[in-house]
């Protein structure tokens, strides 16, 4: 039995390509001539980028330094090379294939999607050259890791419990009227309530008022 294929794989995300074409056509968003003029692509290569029957692949940038979309990481705007005036398509992993009948119609729709691509934003296309699901896989994976390195210190920002504790705390002092108590240095002290026991004896130990509050 074969392993199944990690889902950014390029031959998986080849596989999906081929089947969001066959999904576009059996929905009529698109005609049987375009999925056959776009499953070129599934072929295309470093020395077919210049033949103007392939379809030119492109991935989508934002221009003005907003930060990266993950359905944009993997995007393909393809376009016909000898017409430039002709439909254009743009492949996502959320939507499958769509086509626009302009470039300027599938900028209003991103505009619509993304929150990245504001009305000033800049939205470039790069040629992509070489293996195009390569290509692809690496944008997804280069979106992912940077997605989870801010993660990382967004969490490495957060504060700890005794923080978190401590602040909530002195919020409600401050409520009360006893803004003054600072409970990172205010000490308490800890006694032994057991009855019959004398409090001046029953000290066993302080703590501050931000430990308490844990």
């Amino acid at each position: 039995m074969s392993a199944a294929l990690p889902y950014f794989f390029s031959d998986s995300l080849r596989a999906r390509f081929t089947q969001d074409i066959q999904d576009a056509i059996d929905s009529s968003r698109i005609s049987l001539d375009e999925g056959n003029w776009l499953r070129l692509l599934n072929a295309a290569n470093s020395e077919s980028t210049a033949d103007e029957r392939v379809p030119r692949a492109d991935r989508l940038i934002i221009g003005d330094g907003s930060p990266d979309n993950a359905e944009l990481a993997g995007a393909l705007f393809i376009s016909d090379p000898a017409r430039t005036a002709a439909p254009v398509f743009l492949s996502t992993l959320a939507f499958g294939i769509e086509r626009f009948e302009s470039r300027s119609s599938l900028l209003g729709t991103l505009q619509q999607r993304f929150n990245e691509v504001s009305a000033i934003s800049t939205l470039e296309a790069e040629r992509i050259d070489g293996s195009l699901f390569e290509a692809r896989t690496l944008a997804v994976m280069r979106e992912q890791a940077g997605h989870l390195e801010n993660l990382s210190v967004q969490l490495q920002n957060l504060p700890d419990m005794r923080a978190a504790a401590g602040k909530a705390l002195q919020t409600v002092l401050s409520q009360k009227g006893l803004g003054s108590i600072d409970v990172f240095s205010q000490l308490l002290q800890l006694v032994d309530t057991e009855a019959g026991t004398d409090p001046r004896g029953s000290v066993v130990g302080t703590q501050y008022l931000a430990d308490a509050a844990v």
